[in-house]
């Protein structure tokens, strides 16, 4: 299926993140993903940082299908309840 990730992501680093989780590819650091409220520093390709312009069950599906992700930290979750669900509905 044929996504845009400008459609479902808030930035570029959001959207990069993406696609490592969906082709597997942590070949440019470690495979750590941390749901988190900001980057503590530009480029950061560890950080996803929950907007509300980012699709959490979207989100929520690359990480359910990636075969290589080995940490998943949370710093923060979105406020509203609906955002949580589809999350944790793409991760099975």
């Amino acid at each position: 299926q044929d996504i845009r990730l400008e459609d479902i992501t808030s930035d570029a680093i959001n959207a990069k993140i993406l696609l490592r989780l969906r082709y597997d590819d942590w070949n440019n650091g470690g495979n750590v993903v941390n749901l988190s409220r900001e980057r503590t520093f530009p480029g950061d390709l560890t950080k996803f940082v929950i907007r509300e312009g980012d699709d959490c069950g979207w989100l929520g599906y690359f990480i359910g299908k990636s075969q290589k992700l080995e940490n998943m930290f949370f710093d923060y979750f979105p406020q509203e309840r609906e955002r949580i669900d589809a999350l944790m509905v793409g991760f099975c």
